[in-house]
């Protein structure tokens, strides 16, 4: 289940802007509007069922919405779908030429089989600059893995059994900079990763304006 989603530097979005599923404690008589969890870090919380976006016409609603689609199909893209050294097809900000120089970012945080997880990354025309996958099993984060790009080239962290596992994948998707490693490692066979790309292909559903039952657009997780 989707818990929050933020982005920033996308089409009419400048700032970053985020989508949060959190319920108040506000309003304690609709409780069948919310999900409750036996999860640690998630114990005290309730998350909402839907939510709505209001807003004039032009104010930037759709590209919400388009910004989920994008973080969505550029996770599912593959190796084959980004050819070595292509250029990444961005719709930043374009109001202000600053922000051309600066990295679109994707943060999404959800739950599977009762385990809450953050996964985020950023970029730019040229590459994917920032990576990270983390799940809170315990209420405490553990990184499951986390790429930098510097000027040496990208920096991989923490240490860990994962990535002795994994070294190959690291190899190949450091010759790959438009690529995530979620994808790249998913396309090597990695089972570990599975669940966490099958969310974004499974669970996370862009509706289109044409979709129709009295809905517009919006999205499902």
């Amino acid at each position: 289940m989707l818990i929050k989603f933020s982005f920033s530097n996308f089409k009419s979005i400048k700032e970053e802007q985020c989508i949060d599923l959190t319920a108040s404690n506000y309003e304690k008589n609709l409780k069948d509007n919310l999900n409750t969890f036996e999860i640690p870090s998630l114990k005290e919380k309730s998350i909402l069922k839907g939510i709505a976006i209001y807003g004039a016409n032009a104010s930037g609603k759709s590209n919400v919405l388009e910004a989920v689609g994008y973080m969505r199909n550029f996770v599912l893209s593959g190796m084959s779908d980004n050819k070595q050294d292509e250029s990444i097809d961005i719709p930043f900000f374009k109001l202000d030429s600053k922000q051309q120089e600066k990295p679109t970012e994707f943060k999404v945080e959800f739950t599977i089989d009762n385990i809450r997880y953050k996964y985020e990354f950023s970029l730019n025309s040229k590459q994917v600059l920032y990576e990270k996958l983390s799940s809170f099993p315990k209420g405490v984060e553990r990184v499951w893995f986390l790429r930098t790009w510097n000027e040496t080239g990208y920096q991989w962290g923490p240490k860990s059994r994962y990535f002795k596992l994994k070294s190959y994948h690291k190899e190949v998707v450091d010759s790959r900079k438009n690529i995530l490693f979620l994808s790249v490692s998913i396309e090597l066979g990695d089972n570990q990763l599975k669940p966490v790309y099958e969310w974004f292909k499974n669970n996370l559903k862009v509706i289109p304006l044409s979709a129709g039952r009295g809905i517009s657009e919006g999205f499902t997780a």
